[in-house]
């Protein structure tokens, strides 16, 4: 899969732009709370893909960050808008018109485990429920393997193999494009190179737009798209909820860290990084960088200690022989 082929359509779906546009997106929302709230018979009705999609709604989000799209190719699931179609019928009790509608959907390049619990719901309410079964079970085995495709790749990556695990994380959002963890963890790994950036702010858009990402995983996504947009001040501002929120989460306490000194909170990044080493004493990473603050500070007592642990960690990390040259550079000209 190429990574023209993992974007989600800008023009998937464009709220507010003219009254007709308007009008389908309130009535999408009306379906979508009738079939949340409603006393169907169907009692999976409060399965994940509803929840997902209710939940999305009461938390304000725009129609397109509701809306899951399938990206295992050029067209996504809602290019002509049959995906909100069949919802909406769905939601107007046209059962018949839903299952066509889903059932047109159900092909290569629109399978996901959206569709077919849709379809699903559809087929209950017509009581073809052997049909209803299959598409829930469907539903379920894309996630499974998408699940199992996922935990290879941790595997894989655990291991020291980063290009295998890529490409089970890529397989993961192919088989199941809604499945939030695969795009996830491919910002993830593309945030760690800044010349893949707009990569990274387009894998964590697309995690986002699941509606499945956990409230910390969505805060941290949204606090890196801030700093790759060069934000700082709003990445800072999400990240102070991520710690207050999850303080034993190490990366938010380095990023913070690394953000606060961005806009010169220096105390702050001290302390972050301060917290994160009591959490990950031998982490080289944080180690180097609070030195370097020390170094920048002119402090360079305070420096040296955390570039030699570093090197205790790791006799060979490079960074932490460049700076410690860097201090006794600093030190003989003061001589």
């Amino acid at each position: 899969m190429t990574r023209s082929k993992r974007s989600f359509n800008a023009a998937m779906v464009a709220k507010g732009k003219n009254a007709k546009n308007k009008a389908l997106y309130f009535l999408f929302t009306f379906a979508i709370l009738i079939m949340t709230i409603g006393t169907s018979t169907n009692s999976l009705l409060a399965n994940w893909g509803n929840v997902q999609i209710s939940q999305a709604i009461f938390r304000n989000r725009e129609l397109d960050s509701i809306l899951l799209g399938v990206l295992n190719g050029k067209k996504t699931l809602l290019s002509d808008n049959r995906f909100i179609l069949g919802t909406y019928y769905l939601g107007v009790k046209e059962y018949t018109k839903a299952v066509n509608v889903f059932t047109s959907l159900e092909n290569r390049t629109n399978r996901s485990s959206i569709v077919f619990y849709q379809l699903g719901n559809a087929f209950w309410e017509i009581n073809d429920k052997s049909k209803a079964r299959d598409a829930w079970v469907s539903a379920g085995v894309l996630r499974i393997v998408a699940e199992r495709k996922f935990l290879q790749g941790i595997k894989q990556y655990n291991q020291g193999k980063q290009e295998e695990a890529i490409n089970l994380y890529e397989e993961a959002i192919d088989v199941d494009p809604s499945f939030s963890k695969g795009w996830y963890y491919l910002g993830s790994f593309y945030y760690g190179d800044r010349t893949q950036w707009p990569f990274s702010q387009e894998m964590f858009s697309n995690a986002i737009k699941t509606g499945e990402l956990e409230h910390a995983e969505e805060i941290l996504a949204s606090s890196k798209i801030s700093i790759i947009q060069g934000d700082f001040v709003m990445a800072s501002k999400l990240i102070e909820q991520l710690v207050s929120l999850k303080p034993e989460n190490v990366e938010g306490h380095v990023l913070y860290a690394w953000v606060s000194y961005k806009i010169g909170n220096i105390d702050t990044a001290i302390s972050e990084y301060t917290i994160a080493l009591s959490l990950e004493p031998n982490n080289k990473w944080t180690l180097v960088d609070l030195g370097r603050i020390y170094f920048d500070q002119g402090e360079y007592d305070l420096a040296v200690p955390f570039f030699e642990k570093a090197l205790l960690v790791d006799s060979t990390y490079g960074s932490a022989k460049y700076w410690l040259n860097r201090v006794n550079s600093e030190v003989n000209k003061m001589k």
